[in-house]
């Protein structure tokens, strides 16, 4: 079982703290660097989207392999924080949480987006806007890491609303279409719908729990005592009923299929090309 092993930046940064932004930043600096300069680039740059996708999934085995098993990497640095001078009344941290089920989907969300661009070489090179695409992809990738790697849920859910517009702008590749318009549309407005309960988990949560650290959440919760139906908690002189603190805990959890993400909506993209191409 995974002992936890916690850092705060910039004082102590973890070695693996580092490599795993690498992981989480190439995607996004390749991403930003083909929408900006694809065109002028050899090939449209899609040789540089697989070399960042490339060394991302090398480096996400390298952790895997340190991590499997081992220490809980948690490094966490301050945020932001509300209230003027001394009335500093709430601080909010972020940072990254490496754990088994963290790896391992690092190591996967890397592995199917490398394949998803060697596919795309020769299914999109033709595309008038080739190096959007793998802008777009890069893109997409790095919101998916950034899920993975996230420690709290206001973290998360940023970057679960990336993965919301970059789907937004796979699925809408070929805007020209109306289909295809229409398509990224409908994604993107039920997402939001989605998006609701969503926050109304987060914030049920840290209404009773003052906090949205996953690891401080997860040891609140384990500490609750059920009275029928009714979960104490001592430490913070809280009460919950079962049917909310199911509910509040679950809808985050909205985030578990985002890895699949990674082939669905890549896939709708290439679904639409094959419509394109038949008509």
């Amino acid at each position: 079982m995974n002992k936890t092993a916690t850092t705060t930046l910039p004082t102590e940064l973890n070695s693996l703290a580092v490599w795993a932004l690498l992981v989480l930043g190439l995607p996004l600096v390749a991403g930003l660097m083909l929408l900006i300069f694809g065109r002028k680039l050899p090939r449209k740059g899609d040789w540089l989207g697989l070399i960042a996708i490339s060394f991302s999934f090398l480096v996400s085995v390298y952790l895997f392999l340190q991590v499997w098993g081992q220490n809980v990497i948690h490094t966490r640095f301050p945020w932001f924080q509300l209230g003027l001078g001394e009335n500093k009344l709430y601080h909010f941290t972020a940072g990254l949480y490496l754990d088994n089920l963290s790896v391992l989907m690092l190591a996967l969300v890397t592995f199917i987006s490398l394949l998803v661009q060697i596919f795309s070489i020769v299914y999109m090179h033709d595309e008038r806007k080739y190096h959007h695409y793998y802008g777009y992809l890069g893109i997409f990738t790095f919101s998916m890491l950034g899920i993975v790697l996230a420690d709290n849920l206001l973290l998360l859910f940023i970057f679960w609303e990336l993965v919301g517009f970059s789907s937004y702008l796979l699925i809408g590749f070929w805007y020209e279409k109306e289909s295809a318009a229409q398509a990224s549309k409908k994604a993107f407005l039920f997402n939001r719908v989605g998006d609701i309960g969503f926050l109304l988990g987060i914030f049920t949560l840290y209404a009773f729990f003052h906090t949205f650290d996953l690891a401080e959440l997860k040891t609140f919760i384990a500490t609750g005592v059920n009275q029928g139906g009714i979960f104490t908690f001592a430490d913070q002189n809280a009460t919950i009923s079962y049917p909310l603190l199911t509910l509040a805990a679950t809808a985050p959890n909205k985030a578990v299929v985002a890895p699949m993400m990674v082939i669905s909506n890549k896939a709708s993209s290439v679904k639409k090309g094959k419509q394109r191409d038949n008509k």
